[in-house]
């Protein structure tokens, strides 16, 4: 299915629009799509598994970060993948605590520490890298089970990424969104915009989702 099928499922819900390629309203609603599709994936990243599909990354030797995968929205989980075998050997887990992924000591003991280096089999993350725990000796590669942006529709001719049950959910919200420029007071806006970023920023509060958070005690207490 192609942005096509979508505006010709928004033109059955709002008939006065003029949609045809090359149409007055066709540039409006192909960018009110693409912002339809934006909402759909901000609150699929909240749901685990949810279009969950797979791409790889690979570490560099001697270096602690890798760049997330363009366009992730949720991590699933994330695999080390047997150069042997091209097969997943096993799960690298998640580190909760910031920074987690270099092991400190106080000085003067870290005098005479090393640091680790090997395949990693932890990791810590931010809003642009993994960072691998211990840092990667040489090049390995690992699959990346999550959610990720589909291609933002700009044209007709653009492929719908979801399934096409999900075709009409998204055109009727399009077409609210083109409504809303036309007739809805600003306190629609308003309610429309806490709807639309809250799922949004909720995802990137916890972007993994690969296992629940441990508890961290850091006081002794006695009674």
């Amino acid at each position: 299915m192609t942005a096509a099928t979508l505006l010709s499922r928004m033109q059955v819900m709002y008939n006065e629009l003029q949609i045809t390629s090359g149409g007055d309203d066709e540039t409006r609603a192909l960018a009110a799509l693409d912002m339809a599709q934006d909402y759909l994936e901000a609150v699929a990243a909240a749901m685990p598994r949810i279009g969950q599909t797979t791409t790889t990354v690979a570490s560099v030797a001697n270096t602690e970060t890798t760049a997330l995968p363009t366009g992730m929205l949720r991590l699933d989980s994330l695999w080390y993948i047997d150069a042997s075998t091209s097969l997943p050997a096993w799960e690298v887990l998640s580190i909760d605590d910031t920074g987690g992924y270099r092991p400190s000591t106080q000085w003067p003991v870290n005098l005479g520490l090393s640091s680790p280096t090997g395949v990693p089999n932890r990791f810590a993350y931010d809003s642009a890298n993994f960072y691998w725990s211990p840092r990667p000796d040489a090049a390995y590669t690992f699959r990346v089970y999550g959610l990720f942006a589909c291609t933002d529709i700009t044209t007709r001719a653009i492929t719908f990424g979801w399934p096409d049950d999900l075709s009409t959910p998204v055109a009727a919200f399009a077409n609210r969104l083109l409504k809303m420029g036309i007739d809805d007071p600003i306190q629609d806006a308003q309610a429309l915009a806490e709807e639309t970023f809250t799922p949004a920023l909720r995802r990137m509060r916890n972007m993994v989702r690969q296992h629940p958070i441990g508890r961290a005690y850091t006081r002794t207490h006695f009674t």
